[in-house]
């Protein structure tokens, strides 16, 4: 599975468990599950974090599902780069944040202290 969709996995639960809120009357359940979507969201920002370890690793199991081929190691690094930029876009475009400017694509989103919106998913077409 795709960085991407484990990412849009656990946002589209943490939107589903937000909807559920609607559905209940007594406050404590609902600041519950509302804290329960807000760690949602910071586990998919956590699992579209990248750093260096990270892109490294996921680059030499894309270089292992293409059959190690000779040669193409900044192809797969770029590629791994590339899966972690687009993961952590949608989980900062759920969140309701923007991207900080001039930064290296391996470096993470810093705080995640701020309550987040309700969120609009949109992923491609499997």
């Amino acid at each position: 599975m795709s960085r991407k969709r484990s990412v849009a996995n656990v946002l589209v639960k943490a939107k589903k468990y937000r909807r559920f809120t609607r559905m209940i009357g007594d406050p404590e359940t609902v600041r519950r599950i509302l804290d329960l979507t807000e760690e949602l969201k910071q586990t998919a920002l956590a699992l579209a974090k990248a750093d260096e370890d990270r892109v490294r690793i996921h680059a030499r199991e894309i270089w292992d599902e293409n059959g190690k081929p000779f040669g193409r190691d900044q192809e797969f690094w770029y590629r791994a780069e590339r899966e972690f930029r687009e993961a952590e876009d949608l989980a900062i475009h759920a969140a309701g944040w923007e991207r900080w400017p001039q930064r290296p694509s391996w470096t993470a989103v810093a705080s995640a202290e701020a309550r987040m919106p309700i969120f609009e998913i949109h992923v491609g077409s499997r």
